[in-house]
């Protein structure tokens, strides 16, 4: 898909220098549609981790016991059992650390963060809570360097 999207900007690029657009007006949209797309990107991911961190302040915290990991899909996830029922963490499972942070020593207990609801056995674990921490500060920093780029941007453009 990023090779078709690179040959689909070269061919246009071609296409419009054909056409007789100048190669300075060309790659000035090229930038602001850079710059639209990283914007666009950034506010995505600060959504995510906003939204993720909201959603912990309905989560109760338990200690629960790593049973194994589900293949559900792309990526393994790692299962508990607390309060004799069994959570399936929301977040992928770590493969570099994976036997240190997912011991499978009985009766060594995890500090997790389950659903409040029955219907749903969802959970997270320590290592998801320290993913959504470094998420939701690299969020504000690049909410900070976004608004500063916009109008660093502004500034030579005026």
């Amino acid at each position: 898909m990023i090779l078709e999207a690179i040959l689909t900007a070269i061919v246009l690029f071609l296409v419009l220098l054909m056409m007789g657009v100048p190669f300075g007006t060309i790659i000035g949209w090229a930038l602001i549609l850079l710059y639209i797309v990283l914007l666009l990107t950034v506010v995505l991911f600060v959504i995510f981790f906003a939204a993720t961190g909201i959603s912990l302040l309905f989560f109760r915290r338990v200690n629960g016991e790593f049973l194994r990991f589900e293949d559900s899909g792309r990526f393994d996830r790692a299962v508990y059992r607390a309060d004799g029922q069994e959570y399936t963490c929301l977040f992928p499972a770590e493969n570099v650390a994976r036997r240190r942070i997912y011991s499978e020593d009985s009766g060594r207990l995890h500090m997790l963060l389950v659903s409040r609801s029955a219907k749903r056995r969802i959970a997270y674990d320590r290592h998801s809570l320290v993913i959504i921490t470094i998420g939701i500060v690299f969020s504000a920093i690049l909410v900070f360097l976004s608004v500063w780029g916009t109008m660093l941007l502004q500034h030579y453009l005026t």
